[in-house]
């Protein structure tokens, strides 16, 4: 039953990712294949000083080449400098493509709340209606940009490693794929936990604002029945909860950083 359960939540999030990337993404088609050529760049500018340290290194320690670490210096410095505007350049675009895409969803969704009937209005409270607008819109564009970010940084960086690997050593390479169906786990289960995460995260969210809207409108009756302490210790409680679920949210997102760098570890070794 687990088993089913969770193929059926993997299921719907494909077809949540696909709905997304027909109705929304599409339309920034152009930006997203601005924002990998930078990315492409950004991975090709990696592998480059690996192989440029590489030669360099043969000739001014081996050959004593000293005109060589000139050539160095100044290749390098060519190529940071390239790989910085590339990373600028990627940054910003994927930024104003996701800004964009969230005030679309806004504007999609308060359009669909105004044609509900005003009884499923009036049965939800102002803080329930401001959170599935305002989380939905920044929650469906986040994953847009967490999947594009992935297949821009991730993806490409991890291809042009596994080529320069392949280059200088093919057993090794070999090797490490062999270990890539391991790895593929880890991320799976990882992206398991976020998507949990994320959604306690949104229940939590909606539970803030509902007792900062409940205390505001009610501060009446919490000054009558002298109800302040017992309010606060409930705001911090569920606050103190917010806090650890994001803290624990940026702790779990960025394991993948580890692998990204063995590879790049082992590849300069190399």
């Amino acid at each position: 039953m687990v088993f089913d359960s969770s193929l059926d939540q993997d299921a719907r999030l494909l077809s949540v990712i696909r709905r997304l990337i027909q109705e929304t993404g599409l339309k920034y088609l152009k930006s997203y294949l601005l924002a990998f050529l930078l990315s492409a760049i950004v991975a090709g500018t990696t592998v480059a000083v690996l192989f440029i340290v590489k030669d360099v290194i043969d000739e001014v320690f081996v050959n004593k080449n000293i005109a060589a670490l000139y050539a160095l210096a100044g290749a390098v410095c060519v190529i940071f400098v390239a790989r910085g505007f590339a990373m600028f350049g990627q940054a910003v675009l994927l930024t104003q493509i996701r800004n964009a895409i969230i005030l679309e969803l806004k504007v999609r969704l308060f359009k669909k709340l105004m044609s509900r009937e005003p009884s499923y209005v009036l049965s939800r409270t102002t803080g329930e209606l401001l959170t599935m607008v305002s989380n939905s819109s920044s929650a469906a564009s986040g994953l847009l940009h967490t999947l594009s970010d992935a297949i821009a940084r991730d993806l490409f960086t991890l291809v042009a490693l596994l080529i320069a690997l392949l280059i200088q050593d093919f057993t090794l390479a070999m090797t490490l794929l062999l270990g890539a169906p391991i790895v593929a786990l880890i991320v799976t289960t990882i992206s398991k936990r976020l998507r949990n995460l994320s959604r306690r995260q949104l229940e939590t969210n909606a539970i803030v604002n509902n007792r900062i809207r409940a205390g505001i409108q009610g501060i009446r009756v919490v000054k009558s029945f002298n109800m302040e302490r017992e309010i606060n210790e409930a705001m911090r409680r569920n606050a103190e909860h917010l806090t650890k679920l994001k803290d624990k949210h940026a702790v779990i997102s960025n394991r993948f950083a580890p692998f990204m760098e063995m590879f790049g570890g082992v590849d300069a070794a190399e």
